[in-house]
């Protein structure tokens, strides 16, 4: 038996006070070692790891073992994405054509009215207006692929505010576009999945298909290191204002006058200047558009990004005319959407478990897909600029492997690597294969990762009706108390299985999915139930489960599945990929929440499932319990008692005056204690600085005992 548990131990001491001898390191290692036995006993009886092993075996006549091979998969990926990209190429090409021949077959009419021209003004629903040419399509649905008001019947057009639109260029303009929308309709027949399609025109007018309201974002500005401040009637200084909060200058300011005023223009002409900004006027409604575009030539400018180098030469890149001689006009950019979520679908990782993943990087080396871009939040303005180098920890293996990917080769890497946990609390170490391979008649690479226990997976082979509806049949909502609270992944199981949104119930999805589906894998955990329910429950365990590869947990008795906090996708739960990477029990303490003794009080242990089948190992499921705090620190405080003892400190006494014990996991956090003031802040970092150690005692001496999975290490801290 493996008594390895990522856990630290530590023993706090404050001598000026007590006049015990501390324990010797012999003794504490005793406590340690007993503490494991007891920990890996209780978790390995009350899990039944070792019987779902045994089931798996039992059960092999249901399933197979299968290679993944990492090289064919990225090869028949990339092939599936540079089609997705052909096609939206295609898409794009006939709408460049279209939009050149419209343009070249169109009369400039100087008479056009605008009562002659119907079209549908995208910021109607936010300015009403009564022109007879206007109307809002009365098809408006809510769209699942959009999450918004769409039609499919029309296009939309927009007008920025300080363009007139009753100009002849902007009539010509909507008169000759309105053949786009015949295009815009086939590619959408041709390509379903295609979402927007858009032109921009260079006289700024623009018109995109389906049809959908203006969402107005003029207040969602970024935050940048200038500032804009607009006068329309004469200020002071504020010399006092930037002394305090701009003294050297770090934020520009850039400042305009509004309107057309006899007042004295110099304050805000020095507040720029003084800045280091610009100073503008804008005397008129139709001067806005050119007047507040113009910083963006200053801050443009080489001699401002060379700063303190400003007196150097500075080169500016080469400049080269595409169009050269030709008589050629510019009509506008043309462009069709490629949804990240049409890509992930060509990339299923399903079959290479949730430590396994595709990531895809562009000639920058910015990532275009990885399971780390994600944004901190929802709003942004500026496409996202994620560097691979910075997505995952670095080493010198993948700077070279970034090149290579740039650079369009192929080749595979195998190598040791730091792994950040899902919930960005723990950092383990595990071993990774990187094999990539360029997307043809694109500037992209893609690669695949994966772990060792990766390369193989389980396919079932479950072909009768009956099987499949034995195993079905405990999924079901009524059946929670035979088998335990089930939860189940939100994925897309079936194509007219819509996968729910993240806050979906997720029993709610369970009903759905045994409406709809004839299950297609074996449900392995129904047996360990059966396994759970003829032992008692240990004390000290207030909840038993299992997760597997194949998104089921189960978590028994029922009563304790109400109170389960953790992602009902196996692949998004951080205990659940932790286990996986770590051949030990991990343990996971609930989330600390400012609370007042009302906290679901436990600790979550986890082990994964290695089967193995003609010498090749695999981990499709996790198992564990849920340790109750309070009866553990009994356990733990009884575990460290020593009879006749003299003249030292016999164990870690309950709320001991003078001696702090603690157990920390292996990302420093507080897991267990022998104060019931500390219990609260399990979860929370350990640190000397943290409250809960800040004492008034003038000297304290500090000897601390550390063990981590099963080796013995000292520290003495004076």
């Amino acid at each position: 038996m493996d008594y390895s548990v990522r856990v630290l131990v530590l023993l706090v001491i404050f001598s000026s006070v007590s006049t015990g001898q501390f324990p010797k390191a012999r003794i504490i290692k005793e406590w340690v070692d007993q503490m494991q036995k007891d920990l890996i006993s209780l978790t390995d009886s009350a899990s039944g790891i070792q019987n779902l092993v045994e089931i798996y075996h039992k059960h092999e006549k249901h399933f197979v073992v299968k290679y993944n091979n990492a090289t064919e998969l990225v090869a028949k990926a990339a092939g599936e994405i540079e089609r997705l990209l052909a096609e939206r190429s295609d898409a794009l090409r006939r709408l460049v054509k279209r939009a050149e021949k419209l343009q070249m077959d169109h009369k400039w009419s100087l008479e056009t009215e605008g009562e002659d021209i119907v079209y549908y003004n995208a910021k109607d629903d936010l300015n009403q207006t009564d022109m007879k040419n206007r109307y809002v399509p009365d098809d408006f649905r809510i769209d699942p692929d959009f999450k918004r008001l769409v039609s499919y019947n029309t296009t939309a057009v927009h007008i920025p505010t300080d363009i007139y639109e009753g100009s002849s260029i902007i009539l010509n303009e909507l008169n000759w576009t309105q053949g786009l929308e015949e295009t815009f309709r086939k590619n959408k027949e041709e390509d379903p999945s295609l979402l927007w399609q858009v032109f921009g025109s260079a006289t700024g007018l623009l018109r995109y298909f389906p049809a959908s309201p203006w969402i107005d974002l003029g207040n969602a500005a970024t935050k940048l290191t200038f500032m804009m401040c607009a006068d329309d009637h004469g200020e002071e200084r504020a010399e006092e204002i930037f002394e305090k909060y701009n003294p050297k200058q770090a934020v520009r300011i850039f400042t305009f006058s509004v309107g057309q005023h006899n007042y004295d223009k110099g304050p805000i002409q020095w507040m720029a200047c003084a800045n280091k900004g610009y100073y503008y006027e804008i005397p008129s409604i139709g001067a806005i558009r050119l007047n507040t575009q113009e910083y963006l030539d200053v801050l443009g400018r080489p001699m401002v990004k060379a700063d303190r180098r400003a007196k150097q030469v500075q080169w500016t890149n080469v400049y080269l005319d595409a169009l050269k001689s030709q008589n050629q006009l510019i009509l506008g950019v043309m462009a069709v959407d490629v949804s990240l979520d049409d890509i992930k679908r060509l990339t299923p990782r399903f079959t290479f478990g949730p430590n396994g993943y595709y990531f895809a990087i562009d000639p920058n080396g910015y990532v275009l897909l990885h399971p780390n871009l994600q944004p901190l939040t929802a709003k942004f303005d500026e496409p996202v600029t994620l560097d691979f180098l910075d997505a995952e920890m670095e080493n010198e293996v993948k700077v070279e492997m970034r090149r290579n990917m740039i650079d369009g080769l192929k080749g595979k890497y195998t190598m040791t690597t730091f792994v950040k946990s899902q919930d960005e609390r723990y950092m383990d170490i595990g071993k990774r294969t990187y094999t990539y391979a360029n997307v043809k008649s694109t500037d992209y690479s893609l690669a695949l990762v994966l772990p060792e226990y990766s390369k193989h997976y389980i396919q079932t082979t479950i072909g009768d009706t009956i099987t499949q509806a034995k195993f079905s049949e405990s999924l079901l909502a009524d059946k929670f108390d035979e088998y335990g609270y089930t939860f189940i992944a939100p994925r897309e199981y079936c194509k007219d299985l819509k996968t729910p949104d993240k806050d979906t119930n997720n029993t709610e999805f369970l009903m759905e999915f045994n409406s709809y589906i004839d299950t297609q894998t074996p449900n392995n955990p129904r047996y360990l139930i059966n396994v759970w329910r003829k032992s008692e429950m240990p004390n000290g365990v207030t909840a038993r489960f299992v997760a597997t590869d194949g998104g089921i947990t189960r978590v028994y008795p029922k009563s304790a599945g109400f109170n389960w906090k953790e992602d009902a996708e196996t692949y998004e739960s951080s205990f659940y990929k932790r286990s996986l990477d770590n051949d030990l029990y991990i343990f996971t303490p609930t989330p600390y929440i400012d609370r007042d003794n009302s906290s679901d009080d436990s600790i979550l242990v986890s082990r994964a499932v290695d089967f193995t089948q003609k010498n090749i190992t695999v981990k499709p499921a996790v198992v564990g319990v849920k340790l109750d705090i309070n009866t553990w620190m009994s356990s733990f405080i009884n575990t460290t008692q020593r009879l006749n003892c003299n003249d030292e400190i016999c164990g870690c006494q309950r709320n001991d005056e003078y001696v702090d014990c603690v157990i920390l996991d292996d990302g420093g956090f507080l897991l267990m204690s022998n104060r019931d003031t500390y219990i609260d802040q399990v979860c929370i970092i350990f640190t000397i600085h943290n409250s809960l150690w800040i004492h008034t005692m003038p000297t304290t001496l500090k000897i601390s005992l550390s063990v981590i999975c099963g080796s013995l290490k000292k520290h003495y801290e004076m």
